[in-house]
């Protein structure tokens, strides 16, 4: 799933078509290779996440972190709070296309196994938007 994601993820960068969105346009290489390391610790928990539900609390806790980091990275590119969830969501789909393609090492046979792995996927990745904008709210709270 990692690799599917991150080649997706590749190929659209690859294809300009995060050129000319504000959000990607402001980010140095260097916030770029950030932005990556990041991105690949959360298709990690992802996995774990759907794989093990016996840590999950433990991974929830872990998206939150992340979620902070993201939050400190876009603040430090004077991201606005808009563009750092239009960047968020343009990744989450590539997330869901990939767990949508790992059907057989999910076990996705019926319509239920479905409906409940992209909840699954969905709450994380909840969780990550809502620690990212609280992070980002602490962030320019204190700015001000």
């Amino acid at each position: 799933m990692m690799q599917t994601a991150l080649g997706r993820a590749r190929l659209e960068v690859g294809d300009g078509q995060l050129q000319g969105q504000s959000w990607y346009d402001r980010f140095s290489e260097q916030a770029r290779h950030a932005h990556r390391t990041l991105g690949r610790r959360l298709l990690e928990l992802l996995m774990n996440y759907l794989t093990d539900p016996t840590s999950r609390g433990e991974l929830l806790q872990e998206i939150n972190k992340l979620g902070a980091e993201y939050a400190r990275l876009s603040l430090a590119n004077d991201l606005s709070l808009a563009d750092s969830v239009r960047a968020f969501l343009f990744f989450r789909d590539l997330i869901i296309d990939s767990v949508i393609q790992m059907a057989e090492v999910l076990s996705l046979h019926t319509p239920h196994d479905w409906a409940d792995r992209l909840r699954q996927a969905n709450l994380l990745t909840d969780e990550l938007l809502l620690a990212l904008i609280e992070e980002y709210e602490r962030g320019t709270a204190l700015s001000a």
